[in-house]
């Protein structure tokens, strides 16, 4: 079993799509960001010096100083809905995640763009005491996610939350789908071989999945959320796994296949 996993992530990190990959979604992440500074300069030269800098703290780890950047860019643009999210986001890093899910869920009101459902999806998932989200936040997540990622199928963010929602919910059709969407947006990478791993051992082969006992604490770390932001990106119209009768029937609530303790379960998850 672990021989078979870790040929699958040798794959991965050997695959000539790795390089074309990350450079496709390099280039397409400068084309955003660039649409994003030319948007704000038009409106507020001094915004865009302030929100320059809040990214370059962002980027570093900064949580506390790219909040307060932030909050000085809104002062100067108030509907700046970037500068929200990424504020949003930085105060959920920061264990402030309470404030996150308040400000995204009213930002998610007035503008239903498919980041803006994938970051409140990611505040939910991450609570300020730690450890797995409620029942309840778990459910709300998911819709926000497979909104998201219907919205965007690129949406790294997006398929990362859709991920966690299927662990906290033993989804075992939305774990496969995710797993996919996150060998094809970041082959190569930690999260998704963590993912390929976490699925041949957890879904196929051990009914622990169901209790989140697999559950690493790497998920609540910063890593997959600065890779994520690479991904903060309008969409690609090429390489689509998911279809939107798929996330419509999950949103719907189709059965999914769920993981069971007993042994006559149907873990392939095939249908």
């Amino acid at each position: 079993m672990m021989r078979r996993a870790f040929a699958l992530f040798v794959g991965l990190l050997l695959s000539p799509t790795t390089v074309g990959a990350a450079e496709l979604q390099a280039a397409a992440y400068a084309r955003y960001e660039a649409g994003l500074d030319s948007t704000l300069e038009a409106r507020n030269p001094a915004a865009l010096s302030l929100f320059l800098q809040a990214n370059a703290a962002r980027d570093s780890g900064a949580s506390t100083r790219a909040i307060e950047l932030y909050t000085r860019v809104l002062a100067l643009v108030p509907d700046f809905t970037a500068a929200i999210r990424r504020r949003a986001t930085e105060r959920v890093l920061a264990g402030d995640s309470r404030t996150a899910v308040s400000e995204l869920r009213a930002l998610v009101l007035r503008d239903a763009s498919g980041y803006n459902h994938s970051a409140l999806a990611y505040a939910l998932l991450n609570p300020a005491a730690g450890g797995p989200p409620n029942f309840a936040d778990a459910g709300e997540a998911r819709t926000h996610a497979l909104l998201a990622v219907g919205l965007d199928a690129d949406d790294l963010m997006g398929w990362d939350s859709c991920w966690r929602v299927a662990l906290a919910q033993s989804d075992t059709t939305l774990m496969r789908r995710s797993m996919q969407a996150l060998q094809r947006l970041a082959p190569g990478s930690l999260p998704a071989w963590y993912a390929v791993l976490i699925y041949e051992l957890g879904v196929e082969h051990d009914p622990r999945v169901r209790s989140r006992e697999l559950v690493e604490p790497f998920q609540q770390g910063r890593c997959f959320v600065r890779a994520a932001r690479e991904a903060e990106i309008a969409a690609e119209e090429e390489d689509r796994v998911e279809g939107p009768e798929f996330l419509g029937d999950l949103i719907q609530g189709e059965q999914p296949r769920v993981v069971h303790a007993s042994p006559t379960a149907n873990l392939d998850c095939t249908g």
